[in-house]
């Protein structure tokens, strides 16, 4: 991430399933930037922690409308993309919203040709929902892509890969991409 990023002025970040807030603490300390997470639960993150260094609210970016305005340098949405309960391109869609022209969206996502499928909730990720009510939200690995279908929804969702590298990760390997605005 910070090669990408070092060459250009990092203004505002946004750490989208922000968790325990490890990666806003790293870009807040590498960038010196405004950072800004959100998280669907406030259960990880040190409220103590988010106050001094960046701002939080909880917000299930699936759902709810999207909670400050303006546009960000860097997006962070590290391993949240299998746990979307609903078809992906329209939260895609929203996120390529609040990226900045030359911004830049750094995802991962396990690699469901060594994870395998998951189709405990749906055999494709195109018989997804594009409506939910916010009590039926699961928290679980709800789908792994293909390179193929990561391809499919990245495009449709209005991106273009800027870098793709592969990582080993804790138990097989995952997707690791820098998208840029197509």
């Amino acid at each position: 991430m910070y090669e990408d990023s070092k060459k250009k002025a990092i203004k505002r970040c946004l750490d989208i399933g922000c968790a325990y807030g490890t990666l806003a603490l790293y870009c807040k300390k590498i960038f010196k930037c405004e950072v800004y997470c959100v998280d669907f639960v406030e259960t990880y993150i040190n409220q103590e922690l988010a106050k001094r260094h960046f701002f939080f609210k909880v917000n299930n970016i699936e759902l709810d409308s999207f909670p400050w305005e303006g546009q960000y340098d860097v997006i962070i949405f590290t391993e949240v993309l299998e746990h979307l309960n609903l078809y992906p391109v329209p939260t895609l869609k929203k996120i390529n919203d609040l990226l900045a022209l030359n911004g830049v969206l750094y995802l991962s996502t396990p690699d469901a040709s060594q994870w395998g499928r998951v189709t405990k909730y749906y055999a494709n990720y195109k018989d997804m929902p594009a409506k939910m009510n916010e009590l039926d939200v699961v928290d679980d690995h709800i789908y792994h892509y293909n390179k193929h279908e990561l391809l499919e929804i990245i495009d449709e969702a209005g991106f273009r890969i800027e870098r793709s590298k592969y990582s080993p990760g804790l138990l097989n390997r995952h997707f690791n991409l820098a998208l840029v605005k197509s």
